[in-house]
C-alpha cells in the first residue's frame, strides 16, 4: 500500500467502530476487551501507537491478550501457531514509510501460557482518583459511578472537546482491571459526535 492507500484504509477503520458504537447502543463494547493498552512484547517492545490500538478495537475478534507479535518473532522462538490463528494487519513506519504488517496475539501462540489479568477491588480503583485529589471522599459510600463522574469532571478541566472526555474516561474504566460488566458503564457517544467523526475521520489519522 502507499501513503494514500493507507489513508483510506485508516478512514475505512475510523467508520467501521463508528458503525460498532451505533449498533451497541452507542458504546463501544470492544473496549471492554482491553484491560490494558495492547502491546509488543517480542524483539521489540513498546505499546502500540493510537492508530494500531483503534485498528485492533475495530477488529471482529475479542482480544483479552494485550500481548503481540511479528511473524519475525514468531518465527526465531520457532513457536508455532494454533490451527485458527489469524494475523491482524497493523501499522509499522520504517525509513518513513508506513506499511502494514502481520501481527499475532499470545493467545494464538502454542507455547505460551495464558495472560492472567490482575484484577483490582473498586476501593482501590477509587483510592487511586481520592489520593490524586481527582474524587473527593466524605463518609458517604462512593460508588464506581462517582470515580466515572470524577474523571469525565477531571477532563473537562483540560478538555472542551466532549470526544477527548468520553475517551478518557472509557479508558480510564477499561484500564481500572475491575472484575465487573464494564460494558453498562462505559460511557455513550452522542449521534452528534459519531456524526462528526464520520464527516470528518481525519481527526484520529
Amino acid at each position: 500500500m502507499d501513503n494514500k492507500e493507507i489513508l483510506e484504509n485508516r478512514r475505512g477503520i475510523i467508520l467501521a467502530i463508528c458503525q460498532h458504537i451505533r449498533l451497541n447502543h452507542f458504546k463501544l463494547i470492544n473496549a471492554k476487551n482491553f484491560s490494558e493498552r495492547p502491546y509488543l512484547d517480542g524483539e521489540i517492545k513498546r505499546k502500540f501507537n493510537t492508530l494500531n490500538y483503534l485498528r485492533l478495537l475495530a477488529s471482529e475478534r475479542n482480544y483479552g491478550d494485550p500481548r503481540w507479535f511479528s511473524l519475525n518473532d514468531i518465527q526465531i522462538n520457532h513457536w508455532t501457531l494454533k490451527g485458527n490463528a489469524a494475523p491482524e494487519f497493523l501499522e509499522v513506519i520504517k525509513d518513513g514509510c508506513t506499511s502494514l504488517q502481520e501481527f499475532f496475539n499470545a493467545a494464538d501462540v502454542n507455547e505460551l501460557e495464558k495472560f492472567e489479568t490482575e484484577n483490582r477491588s473498586l476501593d482501590e480503583v477509587l483510592d487511586f482518583l481520592i489520593v490524586r485529589g481527582i474524587l473527593e471522599s466524605d463518609e458517604n459510600k462512593i460508588s464506581l459511578q462517582d470515580g466515572i463522574n470524577a474523571v469525565k469532571n477531571y477532563a473537562a478541566k483540560f478538555f472542551q472537546d466532549d470526544l477527548i472526555q468520553i475517551l478518557t474516561v472509557q479508558m480510564w474504566l477499561v484500564e481500572s482491571k475491575l472484575n465487573t460488566k464494564l460494558d453498562l458503564f462505559l460511557p455513550t457517544y452522542s449521534d452528534d459526535i459519531l456524526t462528526e467523526i464520520e464527516k470528518t475521520p481525519e481527526i484520529f489519522l
